[in-house]
C-alpha cells in the first residue's frame, strides 16, 4: 500500500499519464492561448515570415553552441 507519507509518492495528474510531464508545465489549452495570441499579433500574412526567420535564429544559435564545444584548430 502506497501512502502519501511515502517519500517517493507521486499524485497521479489529472488529464496525464502518471510520470509524464508537460514541457515547462505548459497544457494544450496554454498553447493554443499563446498560438492565438501570436496570430493576433503578428496576422496570417506575418507568421510564415516570422517562423522562418525563428528558424534561422535557432539553427544558428545551434551552430554557434556547436562551433564552442569543437572549436577548429588555428590553421597554419
Amino acid at each position: 500500500m502506497v501512502s502519501s507519507f511515502d517519500p517517493n509518492y507521486r499524485k497521479p495528474q489529472r488529464g496525464r499519464k502518471a510520470g509524464e510531464d508537460a514541457m515547462f508545465g505548459i497544457g494544450m489549452p496554454e498553447l493554443i492561448v499563446i498560438l492565438f495570441i501570436v496570430l493576433l499579433v503578428f496576422g496570417a500574412g506575418k507568421l510564415p515570415e516570422a517562423g522562418r526567420s525563428l528558424g534561422q535564429s535557432i539553427r544558428n544559435f545551434k551552430q554557434a553552441a556547436d562551433d564552442q564545444e569543437h572549436p577548429e584548430p588555428p590553421k597554419s
